[in-house]
């Protein structure tokens, strides 16, 4: 997933744009009879990445650092190397990090709970009772989906811990993963499936026949898969299109992506009443969904200098079409207000933030004084 951040301010004319290179895309692999982790990048390139660890579980942050649990304990493995104990005494089949950078893992064990990890390792229960759950992931809204083979079930758990059945009939569901387009691909590991199921909770085959289905993951809408010793791309989730990645003598095991490249950009503007609004163009490329976090920013200005700043701005997010698609005033009243990442929440209840996911394609983002009537031109 990729996250692009636009910031809007207001006073005098300033323009800043920063890119932040978080990782190459590489697929990191856990392999069992190596009890290792080997990184396959784009051109085919094999390394061993880290030895003495063969994960049940792995995924990475938004910054770049690899998570893996072992059976013993959840290690972080940073890109440039070394490896610490972010959490022992810890065995888990699942681990998610929600939009807010905390991590969530699973506890296979029985009458367990899925534990909640703040950045800095402090944890919290956040449901109780499970039985050897399994893969987690989240979708754009902050729900959380656990496999659940002791129900033949994926589980669907809302963010204020709300349990409901999402998919039944699923043999064993090891591994999950949502696609750009909000489906969610669930590894049957005992029947050797592949499923999507929409929002809605349909359920068809993606694919079949696997031998030894391992894990699954997305890279924007490439799908990665491990089946016995070989890693698998289906190309735009293509699934008559297989492309080899590599193989992994002994058995392939857990996948995860190390993070693309994360955009900010901030612009700053004089808001004046009526239409003297601010207006910011930005057009997304590529061909994957990107989740995008668009602030209007006044009061957090003052501290840096900045006279006059908007007191209480207003936020619009229009696609191409010059169509409303989103909008915001006080960034706390949004519902998904609480999976912005902290260190990018407005510092003013006042300001405004709209977190979306977008498609490719132009969009305007508009900013405006409380109760002022402002207009795409």
């Amino acid at each position: 997933m990729k996250v692009f951040r636009l910031s809007l301010v207001s006073s005098a004319v300033f323009l800043c744009s920063q890119l932040v290179l978080a990782g190459p895309n590489d697929v990191f692999v856990g392999a069992s009879k190596q009890n290792a982790i080997f990184r396959f990048r784009p051109d085919g390139t094999e390394t061993t990445f880290a030895v003495g660890i063969t994960p049940l579980a792995m995924v990475f942050d938004s910054s770049g650092n690899l998570f893996a649990d072992d059976g013993f304990s959840i290690k972080k493995l940073p890109l440039t190397g070394g490896v610490t104990i972010f959490a022992p005494n810890l065995k888990s089949k699942g681990l998610a990090f929600d939009a807010a950078g905390n991590l969530f893992a699973s506890v296979a064990e029985t009458n367990a709970p899925i534990v909640k990890f703040a950045p800095d390792g402090t944890h919290t229960v956040f449901v109780n009772g499970l039985n050897h759950a399994e893969g987690l992931a989240f979708d754009q809204l902050g729900n959380l989906y656990v496999g659940y083979p002791e129900l033949n079930a994926v589980l669907k758990f809302a963010p204020n811990g709300t349990r409901t059945t999402f998919a039944s009939g699923i043999l064993h569901a090891r591994s999950l993963a949502f696609d750009p387009g909000g489906f969610l691909f669930v590894a049957d590991v005992d029947a050797g499936i592949i499923y999507a199921i929409s929002p809605s909770g349909v359920r068809t085959t993606f694919a079949s026949g696997f031998a030894n289905l391992n894990a699954l993951t997305f890279k924007g809408a490439d799908l990665f898969v491990t089946d016995g010793e070989f890693i698998i791309k289906f190309p735009g989730g293509n699934f008559s299109d297989l492309t080899p990645v590599g193989q992994i003598p002994g058995g392939a095991g857990q996948l995860a992506i190390d993070p693309p490249a994360i955009s900010n950009i901030s612009t700053r503007a004089q808001v004046n009443t009526g239409t003297g609004v601010l207006i910011a163009g930005f057009i997304l490329s590529g061909t994957e969904q990107k989740t995008v976090l668009i602030r209007a920013l006044g009061p957090s200005l003052t501290p840096f200098g900045v006279s006059g700043a908007l007191a209480d701005p207003v936020l619009e997010l229009h696609n191409g079409s010059g169509n409303l698609i989103a909008s915001n005033d006080d960034w706390q009243t949004a519902a998904n207000s609480s999976q912005i990442p902290g260190g990018l929440r407005p510092g003013f209840t006042a300001e405004s933030a709209i977190l979306t996911a977008l498609h490719p394609g132009s969009y305007t983002a508009i900013e405006a004084g409380k109760n002022a009537q402002p207009v795409l031109g």
